[in-house]
């Protein structure tokens, strides 16, 4: 063979193999993870450029908060499983059009929320997961125009409910996986404007019920795995405008049911490992805009299903997949 053309291809040899060679150490290399500060500055430049972002980093601390609440024209917030801390929140006084802030899953406290009570642009808060009994809804009394309050799987008590009432253009409330019960609802009674609420795995009993009859805005009501038997029931009559219930995991049966077919707009209803029979699938044919059921299978018969199909026709009936759990 000609040695100029061996020359020529042991040089191309030589060329794709080093290529290999750096391309498959480019692979073993863990991809590059931007610093805060870095993800910050982004952030940073993006709002004074006029764009108004939200923020987000499970590695932000109380220091970046600290720079960002610097950039004055911040709306949007949100700091899931970081590691703010109290002392960090004190930085957010500082930003006058903060309407959404989501502490979900990190060290803050009641004392810290304090440091919100000025925060009167504030539509949307966030707490979930956090080590929070209420004591501390106190300060937000101030937030008056404050639409939505996550407070799910949190420490709160009956008692620290009062701290609610002074909201008075609440939409949505989660309280679900708290240490609510009867008690604490009685506080909702005058949120008239309350259009979901999720009460899911609370102490929430029959009589608790009775304190939402008069929220008539109520278009979604969770109440899963709570304390609710066929006689709390009754409460929920007046809600005309509803169209989601949650009622898994409860002690209700095809009695209770009775109580609910004068929902005209109930829409969506969720009835998994209930005391419900083919009997009670009767009152769900009364229910004219129903679209959606989940049901437990037994023991609820195929037949069943067939004539609620046959009678609501559109409806889906949902006896195998497991439920997600809502807010």
């Amino acid at each position: 063979m000609n040695k100029t053309v061996v020359g020529i291809a042991l040089c191309i040899g030589l060329v794709i193999g080093g290529g290999l060679v750096w391309f498959t150490r480019q692979q073993r290399r863990p991809p590059k993870v931007p610093a805060v500060d870095e993800v910050l500055q982004e952030q940073i430049d993006r709002v004074q450029s006029g764009i108004v972002v939200s923020f987000a980093s499970n590695r932000a601390n109380d220091a970046t908060l600290m720079k960002l609440a610097t950039q004055r024209r911040l709306r949007h917030c949100y700091l899931r499983a970081s590691k703010i801390t109290d002392a960090g929140l004190a930085c957010l006084a500082e930003l006058p059009l903060l309407e959404t802030l989501d502490l979900s899953h990190t060290p803050v406290t009641d004392p810290g929320l304090e440091s919100l009570a000025n925060t009167d642009s504030l539509r949307l808060l966030i707490l979930n997961d956090n080590r929070i009994d209420g004591s501390g809804l106190q300060h937000l009394k101030n937030n008056e125009h404050l639409e939505v309050l996550r407070l799910r799987n949190t420490d709160l008590t009956d008692e620290a409910m009062a701290g609610l009432t002074s909201f008075g253009e609440l939409a949505e409330l989660t309280l679900s996986r708290t240490k609510v019960g009867d008690k604490g609802l009685s506080h909702l009674a005058g949120l008239e404007g309350l259009r979901v609420l999720w009460l899911s795995y609370t102490d929430v009993g029959d009589s608790g019920l009775e304190s939402l009859k008069d929220l008539k805005q109520l278009i979604t009501l969770g109440l899963r795995g709570t304390k609710i038997t066929d006689e709390g029931l009754k409460h929920l009559g007046a809600l005309e405008k509803l169209e989601s219930l949650f009622l898994s995991e409860t002690e209700i049966t095809d009695q209770g049911l009775q109580q609910l077919t004068g929902l005209s707009s109930l829409e969506n209803l969720r009835l998994r490992d209930t005391k419900i029979s083919d009997a009670g699938i009767e009152h769900l044919k009364k229910l004219p805009s129903l679209d959606y059921v989940t049901l437990s299978s037994p023991p609820i018969t195929q037949e069943a299903i067939d004539s609620l199909k046959q009678a609501v026709p559109g409806v889906e009936v949902d006896v195998e997949e497991e439920e997600e759990e809502k807010e």
